[in-house]
Order: structure tokens, then C-alpha cells, then sequence
């Protein structure tokens, strides 16, 4: 059977990349308003859920949100592709404890029993992710989780996708980008068995970011 790969696996891997990834995205004050704004939609989404439930964060990256639902009560298992970006996270998360545990891990395989975790977060890694890879990762997520999770999509919207590709123009990023049009978005949400219970815009027509809650 042949491995499909796509940049995504690989371009977080080098220790460059983990140790600049928070400070190129969340320092300046769009960045850091983006970050509040997200955890605020997830600390609502996952009010119901009482403190102490173990939710799985995954491609936890350097340990951003990780280490809000560690702040809100949760025991947390946060789980990687990369080595560094890992290691990052250890080093962001020390102080918590035995309340945090690590895992280097493929969204599409993931080592973990069925139902093992009360819920699951998934930020920042479908817009890099392939739409028939995103329906293999979703069922992963669905297979791990007792009940709804959060994932978070990139809308094909014009505002968004011209910005995307002005930036890309300036920076010179070659990476490919799947966002999602909203109509192609509840048939892939479909062909993974789930339904979406609640969906949150990080801000309308600025940004491409739909935060799902799914089950």
C-alpha cells in the first residue's frame, strides 16, 4: 500500500520552525486577539464538560491550546507528527504536571483506544490537510471521543482567499492551502458520520476560521 504524504507532515519538523511558530502568528495584536478569540469559543463550547475530563488536542503544535484547557481544569493529552514541536510543548507545559501527557502521533492513526477521551480540540491543521485525508482524521477523532469534539475549518471565502494569497505573494510561501466552500463543508462533514451541532466564525468576513462543534 503506497503512504500518501502531503507538506503538512513534514514542514513543522525542523527545530526553527517549532521554537519561531507561536511568536510569527500570535505577537503581534492581531495574533494575540485571534488567540483570545479562539479560546474564548472553546472555553464555551466545552462549558458543559466538567473539570477534570480528558480531552485530546490534536497536532497540539507548541502547546497553545493545551495549555488553556489545562488553565480551565482538564487533563489534557496533547499529540504531534513533530518531534519539536513537541519538545516545545514540554518545555511551554512542565509546571502542569502529570495533569498533561504527550504523544507523537498521526492525525490519521492515532494511537488511542476507542472513546478513550471525554472530547478532543483540532486547530490549525485542516486548512493544510487534504479533503479526503480531513474525512480520515475526522473519524479518528470520532472513533477516540465519548462525546462532540472541536475542529476547527478554513472557509473559500473571496476576502479571505485574496488575502491569502497576497500574503503568500509577499512572503513567498509555497505551501498548498484547502479551504473549504461551506457547501462542500457539511457534505465532508457527512461523509465522516458526524453532525454539526454548533458553529462559531472567529469574525465574519475577516477571517476564515469556523470553529465546529461535532458529534
Amino acid at each position: 500500500m503506497v503512504e500518501l504524504s502531503y507538506p503538512a507532515k513534514t514542514a513543522y519538523q525542523s527545530k526553527q520552525a517549532a521554537e519561531t511558530y507561536d511568536r510569527r502568528r500570535f505577537k503581534s495584536l492581531k495574533g494575540k486577539w485571534l488567540d483570545a478569540r479562539e479560546k474564548r469559543i472553546i472555553g464555551e463550547l466545552l462549558e458543559y464538560l466538567p473539570q477534570g475530563s480528558q480531552i485530546l488536542d490534536l497536532a497540539c503544535g507548541t502547546g497553545r491550546i493545551a495549555e488553556f484547557l489545562l488553565s480551565k481544569g482538564y487533563r489534557v493529552c496533547g499529540a504531534d507528527i513533530s518531534s519539536q514541536m513537541l519538545k516545545v510543548a514540554k518545555e511551554r507545559l512542565i509546571n502542569f504536571g502529570e495533569l498533561i501527557e504527550f504523544h507523537q502521533a498521526d492525525a490519521e492513526r492515532l494511537p488511542f483506544e476507542e472513546k478513550q477521551f471525554d472530547s478532543a480540540t483540532c486547530f490549525r491543521l485542516m486548512g493544510h490537510i487534504p479533503p479526503e485525508t480531513r474525512v480520515k482524521i475526522l473519524k479518528e477523532m470520532k472513533r477516540v471521543t465519548k462525546g462532540p469534539f472541536i475542529a476547527a475549518y478554513y472557509l473559500s471565502e473571496p476576502v479571505a482567499n485574496t488575502k491569502r494569497k497576497i500574503k503568500k505573494f509577499i512572503t513567498g510561501d509555497r505551501s498548498p492551502w484547502f479551504p473549504i466552500s461551506k457547501k462542500n463543508l457539511k457534505e465532508e462533514i457527512n461523509s465522516a458520520n458526524l453532525r454539526i451541532l454548533e458553529k462559531n466564525r472567529v469574525l465574519k468576513y475577516l477571517s476564515e476560521t469556523l470553529i465546529l462543534l461535532l458529534n
